[in-house]
């Protein structure tokens, strides 16, 4: 399961495979509202997503109970 930080719920890479095959999602192009699903299945406030590309790494952080996009930011190497 996920490990507790001060406030915050890390959780490794294993964990969210098993609940993204229990829910049939595929973990590649996965979209906002799968996202916000497995936040609630999780129990999730915010949800922070960060993806690492070749040239430029994105951030994108979503709010689980409105499924509003409160960060999108890309930076570029």
């Amino acid at each position: 399961t996920g490990l507790i930080q001060d406030k915050y719920i890390l959780i490794d890479r294993r964990h969210l495979s098993k609940v993204l095959e229990e829910q049939k999602l595929s973990s590649s192009g996965i979209t906002d509202g799968e996202t916000v699903k497995l936040g609630e299945i999780l129990n999730l406030d915010i949800i922070v997503l960060r993806m690492i590309y070749e040239k430029n790494r994105v951030t994108k952080v979503l709010k689980v109970d409105t499924g509003e996009v409160l960060l999108f930011k890309t930076y570029e190497d």
